[in-house]
């Protein structure tokens, strides 16, 4: 039997609205060797009918009780049958060459992690239109080639989510990497975090090459629910998995000044000087840290210059 190059895994909860637009993006792809599996979490609109209306042989339904999206994304990956292994979400969009670039990327740079950019926007009809900035990605991406991402070079967070990234099924199988179950919130930031330390770096193009949809039925929580979403702290999750495997967590040390830089600069811009104080205080060595080793150089002096005012400014 011929092997699947692709296997698009494609997590749904009563998405009746949406999701046919979805799997029309994936059947419209330009590379056609590929399956999707959409995994039903327990649905009770009309979503599964949607999906068995299909005749494509190419997508398998599978139906289950409802889990959460962690789960219903690793039942598609237990059932994965492609070299590689791509997602997405059943109210988000694939442009027609996703596939077939991130592939060729992937060959190309002997990578096992390929990325691309991607566009957003509550208007459905954005997708279809030409941009300023697609054509100034289009010429970074022939100017420059392919962007490559080290894990131990200095990079404070991923420009990329879920849906916009293609993983060896291999690399993926060999670090037992899984979605964590009972995370509802920011669970795929920890799947593709923990990729990308074992892949050690990956390559991508600066074009959009998927659309990720803003709707009033995303998936959102309030910071009240957040402890709720998120049950475990999950950069020490990710570094206990980078430990488990030896593997370099630098990034992690990173990543974690990063969010500390990135919630005193809310506080500040709110003008919560009190708040920013203390926090500041609190983290010093985090951000005196990130202050000298930030990526961007605009963040490392806004860190400088605000870590240094704040101790005057009485709030």
């Amino acid at each position: 039997m011929q092997e699947i190059k692709v296997s698009v895994i494609m997590p749904a909860y009563n998405r009746e609205t949406y999701i046919r637009e979805s799997i029309d993006s994936v059947l419209a792809q330009s590379f056609t060797d590929f399956e999707l599996i959409v995994v039903d979490d327990g649905s009770t609109d009309a979503t599964a009918a949607i999906v068995q209306s299909y005749t494509d042989a190419r997508i398998r339904l599978i139906r289950q009780p409802n889990q959460g999206v962690s789960v219903a994304r690793n039942t598609g990956l237990d059932a994965a049958k492609g070299e590689y292994i791509s997602f997405l979400d059943s109210d988000d969009l694939y442009y027609p060459d996703f596939l077939k670039i991130l592939l060729q990327i992937i060959q190309s740079t002997k990578t096992e992690m390929a990325f691309s950019n991607f566009s957003e926007s509550y208007d459905t009809e954005a997708i279809k239109k030409s941009s300023i900035n697609n054509l100034s990605d289009f010429i970074k991406d022939n100017l420059f080639g392919a962007r490559i991402l080290a894990s131990d070079a200095q990079i404070d967070g991923l420009p990329v989510h879920i849906n916009s990234v293609m993983i060896s099924k291999n690399l993926i199988e060999r670090y037992h990497i899984r979605f964590l179950p009972g995370v509802r919130m920011f669970e795929d930031v920890n799947f593709l975090y923990k990729s990308f330390l074992a892949a050690k770096k990956m390559a991508g193009t600066y074009r959009c090459l998927e659309h990720y949809r803003l709707h009033p039925d995303s998936a959102s929580f309030t910071l009240k629910g957040m402890k709720e979403a998120i049950p475990v702290n999950l950069r020490d999750d990710e570094q206990a998995f980078a430990e488990r495997y030896g593997l370099n967590y630098e990034f992690i040390n990173r990543e974690r000044r990063y969010e500390i830089f990135t919630k005193f600069k809310v506080l500040v811009r709110q003008k919560k000087y009190k708040e920013a104080t203390r926090y500041a205080k609190e983290h010093e060595a985090e951000l005196a840290c990130y202050a000298a080793t930030g990526e961007r150089w605009n963040d490392r002096l806004y860190c400088r210059i605000w870590t240094l005012a704040i101790h005057y400014i009485k709030g």
